[in-house]
């Protein structure tokens, strides 16, 4: 078949910086779960004052896994990992 190819491939190994990109993006998810966990235990007993600081957290947060998963995108484009 034109295209296929039985040769072994060459392993790559992994690219240390789209790793640890990678685990920056898991680690800010975790945050906003956290954040989201958080507003429920608060409105659950009650307390509504802290929402407003809650909500600035929070986008914060998504910012920052946004900016994450940009970087990601532009080194795996960059670099062809």
């Amino acid at each position: 078949m034109p295209g296929l190819s039985l040769s072994p491939q060459p392993v790559r190994e992994e690219c240390p910086r789209k790793k640890l990109v990678l685990d920056d993006i898991k680690t800010a998810i975790s945050e906003i779960l956290t954040l989201h966990l958080d507003e429920y235990a608060a409105v659950v007993s009650g307390n509504f004052d802290s929402r407003p600081a809650t909500q600035q957290r929070l986008r914060i947060a998504h910012e920052h896994k946004t900016l994450l998963i940009e970087m990601y995108r532009d080194h795996v484009n960059s670099h062809g990992c």
